[in-house]
């Protein structure tokens, strides 16, 4: 349903111990589990890429939080924000029906 509507199954979590347990059941192909298209996971290494890994999402499929918020001041305003890099789909692949 979700595909059929133009949508990319996702996934966030942080890398241990959801996308761990996600990874190990795509992998035992376990009896009733779908494995998500895309995943958005929490790693924070300091490592900005999306090559990291043996995970069965290939980077094109993974968007990667690898930084804990911290502040950042761009044009004399400071956010707290984490580091993001998406490789993933961000948005949907086709307009809802």
């Amino acid at each position: 349903m979700v595909t059929a509507r133009g949508y990319v199954s996702g996934v966030y979590s942080s890398q241990d111990p959801g996308i761990d347990d996600m990874q190990a059941a795509a992998v035992a192909k376990t009896p009733g589990f779908t494995v998500p298209e895309a995943i958005w996971f929490a790693h924070w290494d300091n490592r900005a890429t999306l090559s990291d890994g043996t995970l069965v999402w290939p980077p094109r499929d993974r968007d990667k939080q690898y930084q804990a918020p911290h502040n950042r001041t761009v044009g004399g305003i400071t956010l707290n924000i984490d580091g993001d890099l998406a490789g993933g789909p961000l948005m949907p692949t086709s307009a809802p029906t």
